[in-house]
């Protein structure tokens, strides 16, 4: 007697392909052509056809790896895992006309201002509901992917294609740390604010955002480096006693620019709980 061993593959499946999914579906598919996947889990993606220029683009892109369903409802009748990542207002729409299924793993992307309850309505019978908030850098493989509710090994292993996996224990800790995030736009503005002041010191644009873009680069690497500690030692060691970075660091704390960044973060915190 020969005994034959069937594996079931997860399918996974996605609801909405908007820029932040797109992001994510571009850093998973370069990890498949790669050579890199999850055991278990098929290298071949369902999108819908709705979200039609991004899904054609990627289509274009990474055709041996997305598949492109006519419907919604054809994505979640075939898939394991499902994608959800549109706008909050966008969710019950969306969910109105398709069934899931209790067995499915719900792969939250959308905003925070959708509560846990809330998701539990519109995606139920599922109940594995795993609340993830990527970022667009994961086209590139890179940058956090925050996770709160995930009890899959599996799927920590997927998500780890495209970015690095920081998992949180509590609602409340997944808004401080998706707050935290939304200094993005406020660094972009700063490197534009030092740029623009080069280009008043008569420096050139293109050269200024070159030097600028470079040296940013470089911090990006130390930054990293520095894991779980914090950046309280790195900051002191890029000073020098009575030295320029000294002074800048000293004039942004007397304007107190790091006391409105931290101001303008808790702003957040305040307005997803108080929607």
């Amino acid at each position: 007697f020969f005994l034959i061993a069937f594996v079931i593959m997860v399918r996974v499946g996605v609801l909405g392909v908007g820029t932040i999914s797109r992001c994510v579906l571009e850093g998973i598919c370069t990890a498949f052509s790669m050579g890199e996947s999850v055991e278990g889990v098929e290298t071949s993606i369902l999108i819908s056809a709705r979200s039609s220029a991004n899904s054609s683009v990627l289509k274009t892109m990474f055709s041996d790896y997305i598949e492109i369903r006519e419907d919604n409802k054809q994505i979640v009748e075939e898939c394991d895992w499902i994608i959800v990542s549109v706008r909050p207002e966008q969710v019950s729409e969306l969910c109105k006309d398709l069934t899931f299924r209790e067995d499915q793993i719900i792969l939250n992307f959308v905003s925070a201002c959708l509560s846990e309850e809330e998701a539990k309505k519109v995606f139920s019978p599922a109940t594995n509901i795993v609340r993830i908030s990527p970022y667009p850098c994961s086209k590139n493989r890179l940058g956090p992917v925050l996770v709160l509710n995930s009890k899959c090994e599996k799927l920590d292993e997927f998500l780890g294609l495209f970015g690095d996996v920081v998992k949180v224990d509590t609602m409340d800790q997944f808004i401080s740390m998706q707050s935290g995030s939304c200094f993005m736009a406020p660094f972009y503005q700063a490197l534009e604010s030092i740029t623009t002041w080069l280009e008043s010191e008569n420096i050139e644009r293109e050269t200024a955002s070159l030097f600028v873009g470079s040296l940013v680069h470089a911090f990006a690497f130390d930054a990293k480096a520095q894991g779980p500690k914090g950046y309280a030692e790195i900051t002191a060691e890029s000073q020098t006693k009575g030295g320029m970075n000294e002074q800048a660091v000293n004039h942004l704390k007397d304007a107190k620019a790091f006391d409105a960044l931290q101001e303008a973060l808790a702003g957040l915190v305040a307005r997803v709980k108080n929607k």
